[in-house]
């Protein structure tokens, strides 16, 4: 009766200490929070600097529009750092919401980060230096395109561009360092695949980690990892199919993670709208699969959803709606290196408005949960209810969940 007695006591004991840390959890941080009347504003990308004040690139439709317009249909958007260490925002580049800015990964150089902007076919890079609150254009030696090649896809890693190079019946895999005219490539025509396109890029362990895409035949695609080492050397490199149904649309993301090696998340669905799947693949030695989430709503886009934290745990959050009508609720997920689930709950992140997206971010070993969402006015105008987007990041208290999971090697 003794062993039985304390063997309940230590189950009363697990579930307590969990129950416990899942009530830390829910007590969030605000620490950035940007809604106005009339203008539509977005997240895009976090700076990764400094965990306890990271900086926050964010866009602003500077057009008024009525309640039911799309915020795309503005004339022009400004694009802005926010830096809160400083508490001010900093307004990177104006333009036509008609161009279709895109953002490209951000990336540390020396005392600073590169931003990559593609605005039409103009490329802007920028220089923004966080302990300086520094911002800055930059001219790099651009990357060189030989006779009879194309560029399909630039990236910009901490040492040099990546490029996918069109080279007649194959294409390839090229790396330019910056401020070198030299070029090493590595041919894609043994994998008798044509290569749609990278989907993401990642540098770790004097690695450079790349995800790619091929086109199986017409109705099917395959997921790939490529890894080769920073010196680019043509017999590093290796390659490995991803496990997923090659007949479903595919979207490759590496996750932000506080883990020594890198995880990637892959976001699948049928062609047609319909709920999507989210895989989790843990990168070591071979990238394994150690989780997948089936939505039951249709989510759009491919954001990150799931984010490495601690020692070897993920943290996945989605939007939710606990009523059955608004998405004003967040759930989370921890997981550990196992992909078991060792914990759920759910905050309300929203009053009188509904959560567009969520998504956690790593930086050092603070986790953020990034909100874009919709919120009406609070009152009702003449001609009707207007409503407006806006964002807020909120820190999340990581280290009490943490230590409810045994660190697993």
């Amino acid at each position: 009766m003794k062993t039985i007695s304390w063997r309940i006591f230590l189950v009363l004991a697990v579930m307590l200490r969990v129950e416990l840390a899942a009530a830390d959890v829910k007590v969030f941080e605000s620490l950035f929070a940007r809604y106005q009347a009339n203008i539509d504003q977005q997240f895009i990308r976090m700076i990764p600097e400094d965990a306890d004040s990271p900086a926050i690139l964010y866009k602003k439709y500077l057009d008024h529009r009525k309640a039911k317009a799309l915020p795309g249909q503005a004339e022009s958007v400004e694009y802005l750092i926010y830096d809160s260490r400083a508490g001010k925002s900093i307004s990177l580049w104006e333009a036509r919401a008609a161009d279709k800015t895109v953002v490209g990964k951000i990336v540390k150089r020396d005392d600073g980060y590169l931003i990559p902007l593609l605005n039409g076919k103009d490329l802007k890079i920028f220089k923004y230096s966080p302990k300086q609150q520094k911002l800055e254009s930059v001219n790099l030696k651009p990357f060189g395109v030989k006779a009879g090649n194309s560029v399909k896809q630039l990236f910009h890693i901490s040492t040099g561009y990546i490029a996918l190079v069109d080279a007649g019946k194959t294409s390839k895999l090229v790396f330019q360092a910056y401020g070198s005219d030299e070029q090493l490539s590595v041919d894609f025509a043994y994998l008798q695949l044509p290569i749609i396109g990278i989907e993401d890029v990642a540098e770790a362990n004097d690695t450079i980690y790349i995800a790619a895409k091929a086109k199986k035949n017409l109705d099917e695609t395959a997921s790939f990892l490529f890894r080769v080492n920073n010196k680019f050397a043509a017999d590093s490199v290796k390659v490995e199919g991803l496990d997923v149904d090659p007949r479903l649309a595919q979207h490759a993301s590496f996750i932000s993670t506080t883990h020594v090696q890198p995880s990637l998340q892959i976001v699948s669905r049928k062609r047609n709208p319909s709920p999507p799947s989210l895989y989790l693949y843990r990168v070591g030695e071979k990238a394994k699969l150690i989780w997948h989430f089936d939505f039951d709503e249709i989510e759009a886009g491919s954001h990150l959803q799931i984010s490495g934290i601690c020692h070897d745990n993920y943290l996945f959050a989605r939007r939710t709606k606990p009523n059955g009508k608004i998405s004003d609720t967040a759930e989370f997920r921890l997981l550990n290196a196992e992909g078991k689930e060792l914990m759920t709950w759910t905050k309300q992140m929203m009053t009188n408005g509904s959560l567009v997206d969520v998504r956690p971010e790593s930086i050092g070993q603070s986790v953020f949960l990034i909100s874009n969402f919709s919120k009406l006015e609070d009152a009702r105008r003449q001609d009707g209810w207007y409503s407006w987007m806006g964002l807020q990041i909120d820190r999340v208290p990581v280290s009490e969940v943490c230590s409810t999971n045994q660190k697993v090697s």
